[in-house]
């Protein structure tokens, strides 16, 4: 469970906020490293609050919502690992999106390993579509 402060911060739908919060009161080391670099990526993020969320039809605590580049959260399950969990797929979708010239070099390699995975689950999709 997340402190406080950053519990409040998501329930008001500050996102920055929570992010500013978990860089420096982070339940472990790799939250905060996490916080503090991908504040930057969602800064037009939004918090969605749904205490019936549910993916499948099944209830989950957290999530995100492309088409709504929001990160949706149960108000009574909000953790610091959800809370890093979402964001880093809003980030990963911002990054997905900028032009590699905007890219640091990290975030344009993360960018081609990421669009190779996907070439590659593509094509085996496609293979098993037509063996079957």
């Amino acid at each position: 469970e997340s402190n406080a402060a950053v519990r409040e911060a998501i329930l008001d739908g500050r996102l920055l906020d929570a992010l500013d919060r978990l860089a420096v009161e982070g339940s472990s080391d790799l939250i905060k490293q996490n916080a503090k670099e991908l504040r930057s990526l969602v800064l037009r993020t939004k918090v969605i609050i749904d205490p019936d969320l549910t993916v499948d039809g099944k209830p989950v605590p957290a999530a995100y919502s492309p088409s709504l580049n929001a990160v949706i959260f149960r108000p009574t399950e909000i953790t610091d690992e959800d809370i890093i969990h979402e964001v880093t797929h809003a980030a990963t979708m911002r990054v997905m999106s900028m032009p590699d010239s905007d890219l640091t070099d990290r975030q344009r390699n993360a960018k081609k390993e990421l669009e190779a995975i996907f070439k590659q689950v593509s094509k085996t999709r496609r293979w098993w579509k037509s063996t079957a």
